[in-house]
This record gives C-alpha cells, structure tokens and sequence, in this order.
C-alpha cells in the first residue's frame, strides 16, 4: 500500500488498498494510522458495492445514527447520496458543515464512495479545524477554551428549513422532522482523543450560537470563526474519480460539496462510523 501526500499533515492519496486479500486487516491497520496524522484520505481504484462499504467500515468502528436521510433497502447503514441529471433542488451538503454536529455524540468519520461522478464539478472542499486553531494567539485561544456552541438540525431539517421547500425532483430520501428543532451544547474548542490536537467544532450549518460561562450570547460572530477555518491555505478541494473512497474526521475537518455538474447524475454511497462525545 502506497501513501502520497496532498498537504502537510492534511490529505493524503493511498493507492493499493486490498479488500479482497488476507492483507486487508493490515491494511485497515494502516488506514487508521493515515487518520491520524491526517484528516482526510482518499482511497483510489476501490470499487465497493454497499454491503462492501458496510463490511469495511465496521472495521473502524460502531455505525454511527443518520436521523434525517433514509438509506437503501436491505443496507441499514449506506445512505445513497444521489443527484439525478433532471434535478432542481440545492446541491445537498452545500454549505459548510461537520456531519451531525447536532447529535450529543456526532460521528467521527464519514465514509463516501464514488459509484458515478459527473465530468465536470461535483468537488468536495475540505477546511481543516486545526490549522484554524494553531493560528490563533494565546488570548483567541485562552478566550475561546471557555466558549459552548449551541448545534441544531432546524435549519436543515426541521419542518421551516431547507430541505421542507424540497420539490419532487430531489433523488435522496430526506426526512424534515420536528426533532431537528431540537439542540446540543459543544465546546467550542474539543480535544481529538487520538492525538491531543486542538480543533474549532463549528461550522455555520448547524451552529446557531454561541455562550460563555454565565450562558449568554458572546460577542463574536459565528462567520468570523468560520473565516478563519476557511482561509485559502486551510482549503483542499478534491476532485473526484469513481472508485474513490474517501474517509475523513468530522472532528477536524469541515467540508462542503460543490455544483457546476446540472444535467448529469452522481451518485455515492455512504456511511458514518464512530460517535464521541465532544470535550
């Protein structure tokens, strides 16, 4: 197994990759130490059907709960994410987030695996939380340390958010639920348990305040942190080829999937693994 870095301690490209062989337990081992040092890691020429996927992200971990979109039949835990060519709806996952950062215990790693990819567009942009927090000074940090972020699904899910003003075009199975109004408190900044690293868990999809210790809304602004996450040097946007697999940490990292493909189909496939609670 061949590992190619993409950026210093961020991404990285890991061809080689054996499902089918005595070495695939070896090679998960080395998987998981790739997802430590970096935050992403793209698997190429895999070529996985959804049982696959399910077997082999049960090797890194418990399923983690997907509360809003419906998965395939007979696969509890793969979730199609599908755009057909006639579609009209907003790109799903559009904007910046964490997956499930509403949750008490969010996942930690998304799977997603290319089965159709579009000849143009169709990128998925990563930020990476920790670079973010690295940069800041010793007050930003001493300051933020004491910081909750209020997280909830309402603006995507719930029965006044996005995805309730969907159209009978849209491909994926989503749920809009009341239960999306319901809310969590996470530490703004958390400790990846792995490796004592620092990361901002915020993101502007589900985070819709934040509190200081007597719980009252603090005077910075949401997009203001956001920016620093998304500065052009904490960015790596990825281009995708079927047969990719790429895994990443939803503790240190956001993302966001791009357009620019109208009139064509994609299609992933998808699971989420591992839960923990934020600290």
């Amino acid at each position: 197994m061949i590992i190619q870095e993409l950026n210093t301690n961020f991404g990285c490209y890991i061809d080689g990759f054996d499902v089918a062989s005595s070495v695939v337990d070896e090679h998960v081992s080395e998987v998981k130490r790739a997802l430590s040092k970096y935050k992403f890691v793209v698997i190429r020429d895999i070529n996985l059907e959804p049982a696959g996927l399910e077997n082999l992200g049960s090797k890194f971990g418990p399923f983690a709960d997907d509360p809003y979109l419906g998965c395939l039949d007979n696969y509890k835990h793969v979730i199609e994410v599908k755009r057909d060519a006639r579609e009209t709806t907003p790109i799903f996952g559009s904007d910046w987030h964490s997956d499930w950062s509403f949750q008490k215990t969010p996942p930690i790693y998304t799977f997603l695996h290319a089965k159709k990819v579009p000849p143009v567009g169709g990128q998925t942009t990563f930020a990476d939380c920790v670079a973010a927090y690295d940069r800041m000074s010793p007050n930003e940090r001493g300051f933020f340390k004491k910081i909750r972020a209020k997280h909830t699904a309402a603006k995507a899910y719930g029965p006044d958010g996005l995805f309730s003003n969907d159209d009978s075009t849209r491909a994926m199975k989503i749920r809009v639920s009341n239960e999306a109004n319901d809310y969590v408190y996470h530490p703004l900044i958390r400790t990846i348990t792995e490796t004592g690293e620092k990361s901002l868990f915020i993101n502007p999809v589900y985070t819709v305040d934040l509190l200081d210790s007597n719980n009252e809304s603090v005077g910075c602004k949401i997009d203001d942190l956001i920016r620093k996450i998304t500065m052009t040097e904490h960015q790596f946007k990825l281009s995708w080829d079927a047969g990719y697999l790429v895994i990443w940490d939803n503790r240190r990292v956001i993302h966001k999937a791009e357009g620019g493909y109208d009139g064509y189909d994609r299609i992933l496939l998808r699971v989420t693994i591992g839960s923990e609670i934020p600290k």
